[in-house]
């Protein structure tokens, strides 16, 4: 009975031990405060129950002997061990342990405190169910409805090597979607807009569409001209919506790239600043992964941490895996160097603090370079945006008035001016915002 009793003890001790080290973990990782404050609670019950099985043991471990004189003595010892039954909160199981007679209730009275803690925790993940987001995002109906008519096309495709470029450009995108379920998607969609082009084909076959008031209205020429006009409508609507799906992830992933380079820079200073205190460089990329001034590299950096935790490649495997599929080429040059840095044994503090005034100064050039190009962008729009205009307008007036006229009235020539400036306008802030977009 009393290896039993000692057994029971030490697998319970175990468990305790698990459960603190979950428990432990939750509360660092928890940004709710109330619920961090449960599990610290939970965290001394379980440590004050660990306690008071482990003072049982020595004494079961000395009423433990072969010799039948000595059990006759120990009798008396085991009279202060009592065995405790009971339900485990956690697991509704049935358990059993031995305790020194003055810490039963104590025990229970731990038990029934941890109970509570797991209660309002359970309450706690009811509330947060309820309104937080959830972290993935399931598949839409869009995407269901594709897969059930276009899957295995898409998947044979795909075993042909037809959209392997495709398939690159979704994972640099982070695109959480499938290839196949992405093709699927593409192939339902061209099918649709194929069926829209005809519907579009036979509207215009009967109708005329104008820019001024009435806008529609009825087609009284030959159909048969007219239907060779407008026949090319179901042919590109299809075509256009094929080459739209296939290139957007494209255009998405040199989006992702450009706003990457625009972090690298301070991303590189940081990096240094860790390395240079000796950490372990698969915790570098853990510490700006949650790092939230850093939203694109970070979740580069999330990559390279999975890789390590989830799927158990070294950091140099992970480095150079990364270093395949990130849209930023800087990125993965700065990946490349540091698994050879690593690899060979070098300093990393050192390689690191390199790129970091490399990556500062192209940034630098970069900004003064959009500073020179915004001023001469001011002395433009000054002289042609609000100079040319005016004085165009007091041309126009004085060649009114001299009788010279161009067959207008006024109000029409300074409505096209004015839709002019608007025009320019909108050319000007569109060309500001694309070169703003590669600083």
């Amino acid at each position: 009975m009393t290896f039993e009793a000692l057994r029971a003890n030490i697998e319970q001790g175990k468990n305790l031990i698990e459960n603190l080290a979950l428990t432990s973990k939750q509360a660092q990782v928890s940004k709710d405060k109330k619920t961090a404050k449960i599990l610290n609670r939970r965290q001394t019950s379980i440590l004050n129950q660990l306690k008071i099985i482990n003072n049982a043991i020595p004494e079961l471990i000395n009423n433990i002997t072969l010799n039948k004189e000595a059990v006759k003595n120990k009798e008396k010892d085991k009279k202060k061990l009592i065995g405790v039954a009971y339900t485990s909160p956690s697991d509704k199981i049935k358990k059993f342990i031995v305790l020194n007679k003055e810490n039963k209730k104590k025990f229970l009275q731990e038990l029934s405190i941890n109970e509570d803690y797991l209660k309002q925790l359970k309450k706690r993940k009811k509330i947060f169910r309820t309104s937080e987001k959830p972290p993935f995002k399931k598949r839409s109906l869009y995407t269901k409805i594709s897969n059930k008519f276009f899957f295995n096309i898409s998947s044979k495709m795909i075993e042909q090597n037809y959209f392997r470029n495709l398939g690159l450009s979704l994972r640099k995108a982070n695109f959480r979607i499938m290839l196949n379920s992405y093709v699927s998607c593409m192939l339902f969609s061209t099918l649709l807009s194929f069926f829209v082009g005809i519907l579009l084909t036979i509207f215009l076959l009967f109708f005329n569409v104008n820019v001024i008031y009435p806008f529609f209205s009825m087609f009284e020429g030959d159909k048969l001209m007219r239907l060779l006009q407008v026949f090319w409508i179901i042919i590109a609507i299809p075509i256009l919506t094929f080459f739209a799906y296939y290139f957007y992830p494209l255009t998405e992933k040199d989006s992702i790239g450009k706003k990457i380079d625009k972090e690298l820079p301070f991303v590189a200073i940081q990096m240094s600043a860790i390395a240079s205190a000796e950490i372990e460089p698969s915790n570098i990329f853990k510490i700006i992964a949650i790092a939230k001034d850093y939203k694109y590299t970070g979740q580069e950096a999330k990559k390279i941490v999975n890789q390590v935790n989830l799927y158990g490649y070294s950091i140099i495997n992970a480095l150079r895996n990364v270093a395949r599929i990130t849209p930023s080429k800087k990125f993965s040059e700065l990946l490349g160097g540091m698994a050879t840095t690593i690899t060979s044994g070098g300093e990393l503090s050192k390689y690191l603090d390199e790129i970091s005034k490399s990556l500062m100064l192209d940034y630098r050039l970069r900004e003064e370079k959009y500073t020179k190009l915004t001023e001469t962008f001011m002395d433009l729009y000054i002289s042609v945006v609000i100079a040319a205009p005016m004085l165009l307008m007091l041309l126009i007036s004085l060649i009114k008035i001299s009788g010279m006229g161009f067959g207008m009235s006024m109000g029409v020539l300074t409505l096209i001016i004015v839709a002019s400036i608007a025009i320019l306008n909108i050319i000007f802030l569109a060309i500001l915002h694309l070169n703003q977009s590669e600083v």
